[in-house]
C-alpha cells in the first residue's frame, strides 16, 4: 500500500511537471498615432524570457485583429514568441487609403501628417510591448495579411 502511493505521488508529479503551457491573451491601448490610442491584441506565453521574438501579425481588410490574434495564439505557445496585433478600425482609419497604404495620401492626395501614417505606428507599439512586458529583444517580425 505505502508504495502504491509513493508511485501514484510520484507519477502525479511528473504529470504536473509536463503540464501544458499556458499564454494570456491580452488587450491593451497604445497612443502610437495623433489620435484615439490603437487597441493590440496579445498572446503572452506564460514563463516568456525576456530575449524571445516578438511577432507582429497585420490584420487584413476585415479589421479582424482579435480574431487573428486567436487564429496565432497557439503558435504563439507552442513557439514561444510575443504575438502582437495591432487593430487599425474602420472608423479611425477608413478605407485602403488609411490602412493598406499607411494614410500617407490624405482624400485629394495631399501628404498627412507623418505622426498620423498607420505605417508609423508599429515602432511606439513595439517600444510600448518591449517595455510593458519587460522584453530585451531589439528587433520584430511582421506578418501580414490582406
Amino acid at each position: 500500500m505505502k508504495f502504491t502511493l509513493l508511485k501514484m505521488v510520484f507519477i502525479a508529479l511528473v504529470l504536473l511537471a509536463a503540464g501544458p503551457v499556458f499564454a494570456a491573451k491580452i488587450l491593451i491601448k497604445v497612443d502610437a498615432v495623433d489620435g484615439p490610442p490603437i487597441r493590440v491584441f496579445v498572446t503572452r506565453p506564460l514563463h516568456l524570457e525576456p530575449d524571445r521574438p516578438i511577432v507582429f501579425v497585420m490584420h487584413g481588410v476585415n479589421r479582424n485583429a482579435m480574431d487573428y490574434r486567436d487564429q496565432w495564439h497557439e503558435l504563439a505557445k507552442e513557439h514561444d514568441f510575443l504575438l502582437v496585433v495591432p487593430e487599425f478600425n474602420k472608423r479611425n482609419f477608413p478605407g485602403a487609403q488609411a490602412y493598406n497604404l499607411g494614410n500617407v495620401f490624405g482624400r485629394n492626395d495631399e501628404i498627412v501628417k507623418q505622426s498620423r501614417w498607420s505605417f508609423s505606428a508599429i515602432e511606439p507599439i513595439f517600444d510600448e510591448v518591449r517595455r510593458r512586458f519587460s522584453m530585451t529583444t531589439g528587433k520584430y517580425s511582421l506578418y501580414g495579411h490582406s
